[in-house]
């Protein structure tokens, strides 16, 4: 019997699945982009809700849609991960890009942050070069949910026509078990 359980909780452990988190429609080829870095420094951003059966898990990756600019040069960036109501800010290591029409997924888990009921941002700073383009949907509906700000505009504006293509990724495989929670499993197979 003992070894039925040991096996059962393994089982349990290592279930993992990914979660992506979005809210463009998915199809950013004919529409839009949003311009970032260059001399404006403009930074954008799209909050996320975590559902409530995958709090706890662990934000790995962000994936952007980047679309070709003007003038491309190499653009030189990080994320920035908020979080709402508790200003709890992450940053992660630089990226490059050279701007072409790609989707592209960043591993972020060494922030460590794990998603639970506030919302968070994903936000990307420049550091230099640019300009680059992010993707957006112009698809309805659109969730208002998308951000910019500029030099030229130092305040975080809601887009109202677009959904910017930045997605978060979670895993769920980090999401903690209680020692009540393995009392209460070894209680149903004594």
């Amino acid at each position: 019997m003992k070894v039925f359980i040991i096996i059962f909780a393994l089982i349990i452990v290592s279930y993992a699945t990914e979660y992506e988190l979005h809210y463009d429609c998915g199809l950013p080829s004919d529409d839009g982009n949003y311009g970032i870095g260059g001399p404006v420094s403009q930074q954008l951003r799209v909050r996320f809700t975590t559902p409530s059966n995958i709090y706890g898990s662990k934000l790995t990756k962000t994936k952007v849609h980047w679309k070709n600019a003007p003038n491309p040069s190499d653009l030189h960036f990080h994320f920035t991960i908020l979080e709402e109501n508790s200003g709890l800010t992450k940053n992660s290591q630089s990226f490059v890009i050279t701007p072409q029409d790609i989707w592209l997924t960043y591993d972020i888990s060494s922030l460590n942050y794990i998603a639970n009921s506030n919302d968070f941002y994903v936000e990307i700073i420049p550091e230099s070069g640019g300009p680059a383009g992010c993707a957006c949907c112009q698809h309805p509906p659109i969730d208002l949910r998308s951000q910019w700000y500029s030099t030229n505009n130092p305040v975080w504006t809601t887009i109202t026509n677009y959904d910017l293509c930045i997605r978060a990724i979670l895993d769920d495989s980090f999401i903690s078990v209680s020692p009540a929670s393995l009392g209460q499993l070894r209680a149903l197979f004594k």
